[in-house]
Order: C-alpha cells, then structure tokens, then sequence
C-alpha cells in the first residue's frame, strides 16, 4: 500500500507505504485454558481455510502466552506457517487443531453415542443371550476427544459391539436386532 503519491509532503513519524510478506505467515489463535498444560512452542498444528476446501496446512506453534484472557478463559498462541504459493493472505479466517498428544492402541468411538448418566457416562453394547441380542449398558471412563470422536480409557474391550444406530431409543436390557456388525476394534488415535 502507498499513502503518500510522489511529491506529496511526508510530516516526520508519518506512514509512506506498508509491505506485506506473505511466504510465512503468524496465525494468532485462543486456546482453552484446559489445555495449558499440554500446549508447548515446537507443537505441530493442522490448518485449513474453508476458502480452500480439502486443503490442509502444517504450521508449529511459535509462542504460547503466559496468561488467560479472564473474559472468553483461552490463552494466546501464535503458530507460523509457511506460504510458498502464497494462496494464504493476511486476515483470513483460519481453522487450527493443535495436537495435544499422540495415543496409540485406543479405542474411540463416535462422541454422540457416549450417553451422559447419573453416575458418570454409558454406552450401549450387544450382548447374546439365549440366542437373542440384547442391549446392556456399559459405564464408561472418558479419555481424550478430536472432532466427533472420543477416546474410551475404561469400560469397553475389542472385539465388543456397540450401539451406534437407534443408542437413544434403547434401554439396558432390551431386546434389539443387529442390522450392521462392526466390532470395536484397537486402533491409532490422530
């Protein structure tokens, strides 16, 4: 950008023009507060821009702040990423995921099957029982979540088949008609 047209008068400390570098860019983001403890410079981050779909970006975290903003509770964090065909311009609206950890031999399942109980969380899951299905409860112990999955740290086994289609309208002991078996299998966390 020019402010000043050539020949016109420049006062002292005024702005004549403003270059922007684009082949690496900031990207300044709020964190929740409860991952303060998890969040660290060098980490990687996913970027995407929903201008550009099925794009994604890496970047790294440059800064963590050192203090929460007492008005939305996230911390300041700047990630740098690079830009080489310069398709990223500056004030664009950019969607981040910081991984906080990489868990391995987990299993996850879909965030909307995890039922809120009195005493904690529940899934439902198949059992056979004189040669019928029934649905059990099973009491839960919540891991880390990513998008719509959520990691089960306690209550479920592979190889055991969860609810997934009609979990809300099933009560423990129930009889029920499997019409899609996938077992739960251990799998890679990302």
């Amino acid at each position: 950008e020019k402010y000043l047209e050539e020949g016109e008068m420049a006062t002292m400390g005024a702005r004549v023009a403003r270059v922007v570098a684009t082949s690496r860019l900031k990207i300044a983001a709020g964190v929740p507060e409860r991952y303060a403890r998890s969040v660290r410079v060098g980490s990687p981050a996913r970027i995407w821009f929903d201008i550009f779909p099925g794009r994604e970006f890496e970047g790294r975290i440059g800064f963590v702040g050192s203090s929460v903003d007492p008005g939305n509770r996230t911390f300041p964090i700047e990630i740098v990423m690079s830009n080489p065909d310069r398709v990223v311009k500056p004030h664009m609206v950019a969607n981040v995921q910081v991984r906080q950890q990489r868990l391995e031999n987990v299993i996850v399942v879909p965030q909307e099957v995890v039922l809120r109980a009195a005493d904690g969380y529940k899934v439902f899951v198949v059992e056979e029982r004189d040669g019928k299905s029934h649905a059990v409860a099973r009491r839960v112990t919540l891991g880390p979540s990513s998008g719509n999955r959520t990691v089960i740290d306690e209550g479920l086994e592979a190889g055991e088949l969860l609810i997934t289609a009609g979990y809300k309208q099933v009560d423990a002991g129930s009889r029920i008609r499997v019409v899609n078996e996938d077992k739960l299998v251990v799998r890679e966390e990302r």
